[in-house]
């Protein structure tokens, strides 16, 4: 949608400047595109910083020990790029056909709250987390299954010979 909104601009642009009598109204189309094309850029950089930072945020374990600052902290970043987005969308509704750049400042403001949240993740960490997690959880089935057979086996072998 963004190239579309981009070159809808380039079109009015160019019917401005071939026709000098209708530029005026031309050029207000072409800058109403140009900030329809904003918006919708500052709103996929947003929603790219929000998926980004959600893996965090819905994992417990990640965000406790995989982040750079107390874990209370961390959520109140989260919680302040969350309200900020709810304010740019509450901006971006009241100005809808009027002033589509209007809320462009408002989005942009959430995804930099999204990404200094993000800066607070150590993904070192996050790797080695994730390693130890899997080795955890194998080890875990390993040892159980072979105690299981373990234990079958002498089971069987105490009921064969008793």
């Amino acid at each position: 949608d963004v190239v579309l909104q981009i070159e809808a601009a380039f079109v009015h642009l160019a019917v401005a400047s071939s026709n000098g009598d209708i530029a005026v109204d031309n050029y207000n189309k072409a800058l109403s595109h140009l900030q329809r094309a904003a918006l919708d850029v500052v709103k996929l950089l947003w929603l790219h910083k929000k998926k980004e930072l959600s893996y965090v945020i819905e994992d417990r374990d990640i965000r406790s020990f995989c982040v750079n600052t107390s874990e209370s902290e961390f959520l109140e970043q989260y919680s302040r790029a969350e309200k900020l987005a709810q304010e740019a969308r509450r901006v971006e509704i009241s100005a809808v056909g009027v002033n589509p750049g209007a809320s462009v400042e408002a989005y942009y403001e959430a995804a930099i709250a999204f990404d200094n949240a993000l800066q607070l993740v150590d993904y070192g960490k996050v790797k080695k987390f994730k390693q130890y997690r899997w080795r955890y959880i194998l080890r875990k089935h390993v040892v159980g299954f072979v105690y299981g057979v373990v234990a079958g086996v002498v089971a069987t072998y105490i009921y064969q010979y008793l």
